[in-house]
């Protein structure tokens, strides 16, 4: 699976992704949301977030992302 990890805390942020990745994901962590903004649009399989960043809540993150996706995808 791609996975998108939005976590602040080094420590806990680099423990998921060496987990994650030893069980065989793709993992993208982020530390930021400005960081988060060079994949908006990008698809995962899933994304693991930490609700309460240094620059906003990861909600918005998930928001803005999900908004672009939808953007980009092509009408029918």
């Amino acid at each position: 699976m791609r996975l998108l990890l939005l976590e602040d805390d080094a420590i806990l942020g680099e423990g998921l992704r060496d987990y994650l990745r030893g069980e065989g994901h793709v993992v993208d962590w982020f530390g930021s949301l400005r960081a988060l903004q060079a994949v908006a649009g990008e698809p995962y399989d899933a994304w693991l977030v930490d609700w309460q960043l240094p620059d906003g809540s990861g909600w918005t993150g998930c928001r803005a992302s999900a908004s672009a996706a939808t953007a980009r995808r092509p009408s029918c």
